[in-house]
């Protein structure tokens, strides 16, 4: 895996807030999207393209209180921007 490229990733304040009122915890909230955030970085075209704004994708998380999260972010080829999260 260390001959894959690798993206910065980014995280905007929005998304943090929202994350933080999804897990009150820092810990248990940067557990959360650790996983998310070292995939993204090498293939931010895990996830798939979000229907109702072009520029941004969305990958599913896991559950919360039964309901899935989606991490909403965009890339380029230096960056991956970590936008928001949706609860479907």
């Amino acid at each position: 895996m260390d001959d894959l490229p690798s993206r910065t990733v980014i995280r905007e304040e929005a998304f943090e807030d929202e994350l933080h009122v999804l897990i009150r915890d820092a810990e248990d909230a940067d557990d959360f999207t650790a996983a998310a955030e070292t995939l993204l970085a090498t293939d931010p075209t895990a996830g798939m393209p979000f229907p109702s704004a072009p520029e941004l994708w969305a990958l599913p998380m896991a559950p919360v209180d039964g309901k899935t999260v989606w991490l909403l972010y965009s890339f380029d080829a230096e960056t991956v921007l970590f936008v928001g999260l949706r609860m479907l």
